[in-house]
């Protein structure tokens, strides 16, 4: 693979772009171009082929020896003829565009004074909201909001570097020893998906819930959230990211360094959010239960041998706020305003 990368190289870059290290191989009386013998040579030759040659230069590490070593010569080189050559044009080039991206940018803002652009953030901290939660982005299909331990030991390959699972953490699945980092179910969640915006760069940002409590690392974005760049989808668009207490498990107990955990301030368990029905129903009872609101039964009138109720406000609006609000929005729900039968349902 060395032997073929600097072959391509040599050949696809035009030999004033290269640096001195090319030439010299190709005109040395053992070399003659040959780059497998040139890679050949440096891999017998060089400690920084592999990691035992490597530890046994550090034994007695020289200057001249580095000076001598063919690898280094090569990567220095490349390293100077780019600082020397290449990245001040790179630089000059890169310092026009900036200045022509602000000109673009400020006439696209003079030319829609009205549209909201995103700011150029480079450089600065930024900060995104949302909700945990599921999506649907397909017909028949659905995605969950957490995915758990299960997934991960069901994708399980040995022969593949991405997915072997260590010896200690196949033991701990299979005893169920999730310590206090298990979920009300006993179950160990590994990622959860929110509706937060993500771009390249994001990785390892920090998610916090409503108390400002870090709950999760994002790391990467659902397949439907690539054109994020471009438009936000809400309903399908999702960043995904590794729950905090999975961290933890795996801190303390499959690295054992529960010292580290000690370290921290844990935050306590919170009250389960309410749903929108719990919620209004929670509103209802404090509102029976306050002294300065005054709670009224609606009148009815039988309309076509259904008693549906009187909703006396002083605006349509907020007639039919109220009524949703009450009954819920459908288009077989009705209320009565002003001599006239109105629906629930939102158009």
């Amino acid at each position: 693979m060395f032997s073929g990368l600097l072959s391509l190289y040599e050949e696809n870059v035009a030999k004033s772009q290269q640096a001195d290290a090319f030439e010299k191989v190709r005109t040395h009386w053992y070399t003659k171009g040959d780059w497998n013998k040139f890679a050949e040579y440096v891999y017998k030759t060089s400690p920084f082929v592999d990691r035992a040659k490597f530890f046994e230069f550090l034994q007695a590490p020289t200057m001249a020896k580095i000076e001598k070593d063919y690898a280094a010569r090569m990567f220095n080189s490349i390293f100077d003829d780019y600082r020397a050559n290449i990245s001040p044009k790179r630089g000059a080039i890169r310092a026009n565009l900036t200045t022509g991206e602000r000109l673009f940018s400020a006439g696209l803002r003079e030319m829609m004074p009205n549209k909201k652009f995103y700011p150029n953030a480079n450089s600065t901290m930024r900060l995104t909201y949302g909700s945990v939660g599921d999506y649907a982005p397909g017909d028949a299909v659905h995605y969950d909001f957490v995915t758990t331990i299960d997934g991960l030991m069901a994708k399980e390959d040995p022969s593949n570097d991405e997915f072997i699972v260590p010896e200690k953490l196949q033991e701990l699945y299979a005893a169920k020893d999730y310590g206090r980092y298990a979920d009300e179910n006993g179950d160990l969640v590994v990622n959860f998906i929110s509706g937060n915006d993500i771009t390249g760069g994001n990785s390892g940002s920090p998610v916090l819930n409503a108390y400002g409590e870090l709950i999760g690392t994002a790391f990467d974005g659902n397949w439907e959230a690539m054109s994020g760049d471009i438009a936000f989808e809400n309903d399908i668009q999702r960043t995904i990211s590794v729950d905090v207490r999975y961290t933890m498990f795996i801190i303390d107990k499959f690295a054992g360094a529960s010292h580290l955990i000690d370290e921290m301030t844990i935050a306590p368990n919170r009250p389960k959010a309410l749903t929108e029905e719990e919620q209004a129903a929670q509103d209802l009872l404090n509102a029976a239960s306050d002294p300065m609101t005054i709670c009224k039964k609606l009148s009815t009138i039988n309309y076509l041998g259904q008693d549906i109720p009187v909703i006396e406000s002083h605006s349509f609006g907020s007639a039919f706020d109220t009524a949703v609000e009450q009954f819920g929005s459908a288009s077989d729900t009705k209320f009565y305003w002003k001599g006239t039968v109105y629906t629930t349902e939102k158009r």
